[in-house]
């Protein structure tokens, strides 16, 4: 099972009600971390994978996901949640035209469950609720499902999207 699969699927079972039970506040926050970094690592492992076709050379694969980090994605995906038109020039030169709904919903949600992340690991007054970190598992999971939606029915804008993720911060023209 890939780290992303491991994570979404102990981010549920961090909520699990049981009967005599209901999940801590550390359980709730951990579970709304483990939905984030689920897409984190979904988004760079794929990104990985489609962009490097030979899956064996670990070490370049490692290079491509940690070349990049979660405010750059943070700050790509600000942009890739509106519609082609709403995008920066800079970037429609690299964006699928039009910006998939697909696209638009991986990249909000990201931005949502990084901001939610953030909020429970560092907000240590606040106080999370089943509801909340449900939602979150619930938004990773419409991440995953779309994910593959995207790549199946648009392979080339999935490409294009990992590529703007992995490498517009970078790009200075």
């Amino acid at each position: 099972m890939a780290l992303a699969d491991e994570l979404l699927f102990h981010a549920e079972k961090l909520i699990k009600v049981s009967e005599d039970s209901l999940p801590s506040q550390a359980d709730l926050r951990r579970s709304v971390s483990a939905s984030y970094y689920s897409v984190f690592h979904l988004l760079l492992s794929e990104g990985a994978d489609l962009l490097l076709k030979n899956p064996e050379i670990e070490a370049v694969r490692e290079l491509a996901q940690r070349s990049v980090t979660h405010s750059q994605m943070k700050n790509v995906c600000m942009y890739l949640a509106k519609p082609y038109q709403g995008l920066p020039e800079k970037l429609r030169r690299f964006a699928p035209e039009p910006n998939p709904a697909e696209i638009m919903l991986i990249a909000k949600s990201f931005g949502n469950l990084q901001a939610l992340r953030l909020k429970a690991d560092y907000q240590i007054k606040w106080e999370i609720t089943n509801n909340v970190a449900q939602d979150a598992v619930y938004d990773a999971k419409e991440v995953f499902s779309n994910w593959q939606l995207l790549k199946t029915s648009r392979p080339e804008a999935a490409l294009r999207f990992v590529s703007i993720l992995l490498f517009f911060d970078r790009y200075q023209n």
